[in-house]
């Protein structure tokens, strides 16, 4: 506070050189604004570099994704002409063929096994045990347990066998 002041501003109550509201402080920034604007463009640099690296490995991806969607398309279209030729020999062929899995479950049934044995479509032998459906009785009647069945233990051993004198039953 100065003297001249205390005509308007006595009632302060601040004695002459005190400290009152309007007083200016000056901090030269031209140091830390240079400070900044190097720092600002080291970030852009960085974050602008990673961005350009990430947008490179996406497309380095999509265009490796494309490629092998493509590989697998074809090798698709190469495994259904297979199948389809398969599908067409076994379908033709007179013989009655059934596949089997190692747990007795039957895979497939050609048309001529499913007229063989009486049923109205592959469907119902799918997915079922062959043992209790086709291969239940012994000629003579008798029951034949599955543990005893020839043709699914050498199924279970995964091991060849000659059977002639098996009886596979109708629906």
């Amino acid at each position: 506070m100065e003297e001249g002041c205390l005509k308007c501003h006595a009632w302060t109550k601040i004695p002459v050189g005190g400290i009152r509201g309007a007083t200016g402080v000056s901090v030269p920034l031209t140091r830390y604004l240079q400070i900044k604007e190097r720092e600002v463009g080291n970030m852009g640099f960085t974050h602008g570099s990673i961005w350009l690296l990430g947008m490179f490995a996406i497309g380095f991806a999509s265009v490796r994704a494309r490629r092998r969607s493509g590989e697998q398309e074809q090798a698709q279209g190469v495994l259904r002409e297979s199948e389809e030729k398969v599908r067409l020999l076994l379908d033709s062929t007179a013989e009655g063929m059934i596949g089997v899995d190692t747990k007795g479950l039957c895979v497939l049934a050609n048309p001529a096994s499913v007229r063989l044995l009486g049923y109205d479509s592959a469907g119902q032998l799918l997915g079922q045990h062959l043992h209790p459906l086709i291969h239940h009785t012994h000629p003579d009647g008798s029951a034949y347990p599955a543990r005893e069945c020839k043709t699914r233990r050498t199924i279970e051993a995964g091991t060849g066998i000659h059977v002639d004198d098996e009886i596979f039953w109708r629906a």
